[in-house]
């Protein structure tokens, strides 16, 4: 093989491995998922106000944020909220990441805890109306992997999701924890 030839063949060569490199580097790597990346997000500097509605309980829980602080609204007033845990409840709603979707119709909400009657409904305020509106529900523990797994499904649609993360643990704390101890 004359050297000409071995040049030609090595430019074509790294000529194909650029263009593969470019190809790969621009190519959109979002049209792989099939189903949303976020179960919830949310703009948590947006929020005004978080209401928490626990299965098998008439008690609501109404956080609202005045000027800098939050506290829990109640029929005879406000109290002041424990700022830790609001805290942790924001810095969750503030990416709930959809690991995998588990089902897409409402014969399996029961399965996953998600539906009205068994799920803990959280609707997310801003100035300009509802944020997020979504139903959580079990927890699962993969002990191999050392994950805590969240089922999720927004109200506004059927699918349910698997989220990584302690949501549900952060949001089924007792009524008390949620208010400031004086």
């Amino acid at each position: 093989m004359s050297s000409s030839r071995r040049l030609i063949l090595a430019t074509v060569a790294i000529v194909l491995l650029g263009c593969t490199i470019v190809v790969l580097m621009l190519s959109d790597r979002s049209a792989d998922r099939s189903f949303r990346q976020f179960a919830v997000d949310v703009d948590t500097a947006k929020v005004t106000s978080v209401t928490i509605t626990w299965p098998g309980n008439d008690t609501t829980l109404t956080l609202n944020r005045k000027n800098d602080s939050w506290v829990v609204t109640v029929a005879t007033g406000d109290m002041g909220a424990k700022e830790q845990n609001v805290g942790e409840l924001l810095s969750c709603l503030s990416g709930v990441e959809a690991m995998r979707q588990m089902a897409k119709g409402e014969q399996s909400w029961a399965k996953y805890g998600v539906s009205d009657g068994c799920g803990t409904h959280v609707v997310v305020f801003g100035k300009s109306g509802s944020v997020a509106d979504f139903y959580c529900g079990k927890v699962e523990i993969d002990q191999q992997r050392g994950r805590v797994l969240t089922y999720i499904r927004s109200s506004d649609e059927s699918s349910v999701y698997m989220t990584d993360g302690y949501l549900n643990m952060i949001l089924n704390r007792p009524f008390s924890s949620w208010i400031m101890e004086y």
